[in-house]
């Protein structure tokens, strides 16, 4: 992993514990202050939009207040971003303060196949008031014309930490947030979200091949996240879902996860301190990868049960602490699994004490 090491969260095994670091901070931390930018405004003359799909990655400010477009670290993208303010457009080519009143609506698009420099630096979009979010985030890495329709993200890191540390960013009431791409690269969508606490409802995520990290730590640290997306993926990659909703702690449902062959990492850290979280989905991968379940489950001490159909790879190395501090506020938790495989080793933790049920 890159750059973006620097806002995942650590967490590691230290003499039968786990020691967890927050995963707070912002990608300034290293990459230092944001240049100025060159503007070049126009009158927009575009039709409007009569989808959520043509609509692009659009603000609606609640408030009166600054949306910030931080062009972070040393970012350099090949072509302006262009913003639009009621009705009127702006290039830019550098780090921009937009001053909104309560009600204008700033939406951006950008002829750019990304907009994070994985050697240098990243946009991120942040606000000092509350903003509500909606549109098509295609819209800003549209390289090929017709981004309502544009289903391929192409490089990698594309639209990482895009959000991150945005505290008030809202969900619509009525618009959706749309994230439609289902051909994905490497770290495209890592920590995009991470440590939005205002957000409470993720946008849909229809891919169902993911690549490397594409969804590495996407939505930590969202507080009140209380609504996790499908997960319809049956065709996994290394990471694709590490630390996907750690420190979600509004969550009390996981959604389902299909893939019977599994990958290196691939649910490491996933719901680690979700401490709302009563529902595990069910397991069903017969054989583990290397250390794909680490931590998967760790301090979600509402969780009563998981079952998973595990038949070969159950080890201290694939299982580690996948469920330390699991299972703390609930009576009786189980670990179901399939029959005959009750004195696998499961890495279970010494407390609280988990039962093995060979019931699937």
């Amino acid at each position: 992993m890159k750059k973006l090491n620097i806002i995942s969260m650590a967490l590691c095994a230290m003499m039968g514990t786990v020691t967890l670091t927050s995963c707070e901070g912002t990608l300034d931390d290293v990459f230092g202050e944001w240049s100025r930018p060159t503007n070049t405004e126009t009158d927009s003359k575009e039709k409007t939009p009569s989808t959520i799909e043509e609509t692009p990655l659009t603000f609606e400010a609640v408030e009166a207040g600054t949306i910030k477009v931080i062009y972070q670290g040393d970012l350099k993208i090949a072509k302006p971003i262009t913003y639009t303010k009621n009705g009127v457009s702006t290039s830019i080519t550098g780090s921009t303060d937009i001053t909104v009143a309560a009600g204008d609506i700033v939406s951006l698009s950008s002829e750019n196949s990304s907009v994070n420099d994985d050697a240098t630096g990243w946009l991120n979009i942040s606000a000092d008031h509350k903003i509500y979010v909606y549109g098509n985030v295609m819209s800003l890495i549209n390289d090929e014309g017709d981004f309502s329709k544009d289903k391929t993200i192409s490089e990698e890191y594309a639209l990482a930490g895009l959000f991150d540390s945005n505290a008030n960013l809202y969900n619509h009431p009525e618009k959706k947030l749309l994230l439609p791409a289902t051909t994905l690269a490497k770290s495209c969508y890592s920590g995009m979200f991470g440590n939005c606490t205002s957000l409470t409802t993720a946008p849909e995520l229809p891919a169902t091949t993911l690549a490397d990290g594409c969804y590495w730590f996407i939505f930590s640290g969202c507080t009140s996240l209380t609504t996790a997306p499908e997960l319809p993926a049956t065709t996994l990659a290394d990471y694709c879902y590490s630390e996907m909703f750690c420190y979600c702690t509004g969550i009390t449902t996981a959604p389902a996860l299909p893939a019977t062959t599994l990958a290196a990492h691939c649910y490491e850290f996933m719901f680690v301190n979700c401490t709302s979280l009563e529902t595990a989905p069910v397991l069903p991968a017969t054989t583990l990868a290397d250390k794909c379940y680490m931590q998967m489950f760790t301090n979600c001490e509402k969780l009563s049960s998981v079952s998973c159909k595990a038949t070969s790879g159950m080890n201290s190395t694939n299982l580690e602490n996948w469920l330390e501090g699991a299972g703390t506020y609930a009576t009786s938790p189980t670990l179901h699994v399939t029959t005959g495989y009750d004195t696998a080793d499961w890495a279970l933790p010494t407390v609280p004490t988990w039962t093995v049920a060979a019931d699937l």
